[in-house]
């Protein structure tokens, strides 16, 4: 399967399938091994907690809501991902990079 940055697929993390945003830029996606952020369906009306996780919804392409967590980074195999579900919409990828940032201590300074 050929994924890009910010695509939604599934993924065994936390010892089973769940959706995952790859974190891994398109240009290296080709690689055998692939950053993911793995996610969880809301099934309550549980909030994100901003410092580290962004609730995913339709204009991702999701069914539900979804919550992705930005901690920790997953490393799974390429081959492993499967079912594209969806990508993270713009307005989304800003708001990811931003707390990743934030949330790893990445800014130049």
């Amino acid at each position: 399967m050929t994924v890009a940055q910010w695509d939604i697929c599934t993924a065994k993390v936390w010892d089973q399938d769940h959706p995952v945003v790859v974190l891994t830029p398109t240009a290296l996606c080709r690689q055998p091994f692939l950053n993911v952020l793995g996610c969880s369906t809301l099934y309550s009306a549980r909030q994100a907690d901003l410092r580290h996780e962004i609730t995913l919804d339709e204009a991702d392409g999701l069914e539900r809501p979804t919550l992705c967590k930005l901690s920790p980074i997953h490393l799974v195999e390429a081959r492993d991902l499967h079912r594209l579900r969806g990508r993270v919409c713009a307005e989304r990828q800003r708001q990811m990079g931003a707390q990743l940032i934030r949330l790893y201590g990445l800014w130049l300074g």
